[in-house]
């Protein structure tokens, strides 16, 4: 049996990082896990906080994941999950002088979140110059990088100066185990979007087109989690005075199914930074395998995936949103194709098994 250490300070309950873990033992890898945690559930709290502990911790950290990587029985090649942009560079200098190759998924470039995302730092600020090296120096310390979708594949290779051909794609798909459709007929004029309230996903578009929509009858929004913008977000709501939006509480990734299945429309992202025009969020898959339609920004990366299985419209344009939410509402015929079609496309190119055979033949090379 093909032996994978996976290896580093990985978010262990990271959607992308379960679904990555189970792949490689679908694919009938022997999978030993060294992991050591580091970060916390707070990663993106670390800019404003003290860095000394934090740099005290890291080094004790690093020095028993160096320890046990170099220790542990020969494998084929290691395997980096998110976030490893530090972990990368140590575990790579170990495989490198082992002789053995390291697979890394880079998924998230954390300047671009940061500093071109968030807003949280300036492009020129150190924090932002230094996010940067770790990016570049990440991707190119990897045998092999994935990514989630090729225009993120596209735009690592040339941040880290790579060759494309170093970088793979590997979708973010959906836990099929916990998204799977739920047999009940959805709530009428309800529409839904869960999420992290960042800036990538628009929300401030989805309360705008809300508002528009208050007059007709039956049509409700249920926005459902919390993050960055969500004060920014209520502040928006109380001031527009919208009726029909319900904000609700972020629940267990267990629930969130049944979430899902209530509503006759579930919303994708409307940002307009130059992230959310290159990916496509765990939402959307999670959305279309649980069989409910979809209404996304209409981004090059949407186009990639889902080139007629959801419903599009202009990014950061309530206007849009609000005329396309009434029109697909007043088609049930309409829902019901996209429904079945995003769910036969999940089926056919994003399910479990499809990601398996995309990572099966880019691991099959490496090795």
């Amino acid at each position: 049996m093909t032996r994978v250490v996976v290896a580093g300070t990985f978010a262990a309950d990271y959607s992308r990082n379960r679904i990555v873990l189970g792949l490689l033992r679908d694919l009938g890898f022997e999978v030993e896990i060294i992991h050591f945690d580091l970060w916390g559930d707070e990663r993106p709290a670390l800019l404003s906080r003290r860095k000394l502990p934090l740099v005290t911790r890291a080094i004790g950290v690093y020095a028993r994941l160096a320890w046990r990587v170099l220790r542990t029985r020969k494998p084929s090649f290691f395997f980096v999950l998110y976030p490893g942009h530090l972990d990368v560079r140590l575990v790579s200098l170990i495989a490198r002088i082992r002789r053995l190759p390291t697979v890394y998924d880079h998924f998230i470039s954390l300047e671009e979140t940061v500093v071109g995302d968030r807003g949280l730092r300036g492009e020129k600020s150190a924090t932002g110059r230094l996010l940067e090296r770790i990016d570049r120096g990440a991707c190119r310390a990897a045998d092999l990088v994935l990514a989630d979708t090729p225009a993120d594949a596209d735009y690592f290779a040339t941040r880290a100066g790579i060759e494309r051909a170093r970088i793979r794609v590997l979708w973010v798909g959906a836990q099929d185990d916990l998204f799977e459709p739920v047999a009940e007929r959805p709530e009428h004029g309800l529409v839904f979007f869960h999420g992290t309230y960042i800036p990538l996903h628009g929300i401030e578009t989805i309360v705008r087109a809300a508002k528009l929509l208050e007059a007709d009858d039956g049509i409700r929004f249920r926005l459902l989690g919390s993050g960055q913008e969500r004060p920014a977000i209520d502040r928006l709501a109380r001031s527009l005075r919208a009726e029909n939006l319900e904000f609700a509480a972020p629940v267990p990734v267990e629930r969130l199914a049944g979430e899902i299945a209530r509503a006759e429309l579930c919303l994708g992202i409307f940002g307009t930074t130059a992230k959310a025009l290159r990916v496509v969020p765990n939402k959307v898959f999670e959305y279309l395998s649980v069989g409910r339609p979809v209404l996304t920004a209409d981004t090059p990366a949407i186009r990639s995936a889902f080139p007629t299985e959801v419903a599009v419209v202009p990014p950061g344009d309530p206007e849009a949103l609000a005329a396309a939410v009434r029109r697909l509402l007043r088609d049930p015929a309409e829902l019901a194709r996209l429904a079945a079609a995003g769910r036969a496309r999940f089926q056919r190119d994003y399910s479990r098994p499809a990601l398996g055979r995309l990572l099966a033949a880019d691991l099959a090379e490496l090795i």
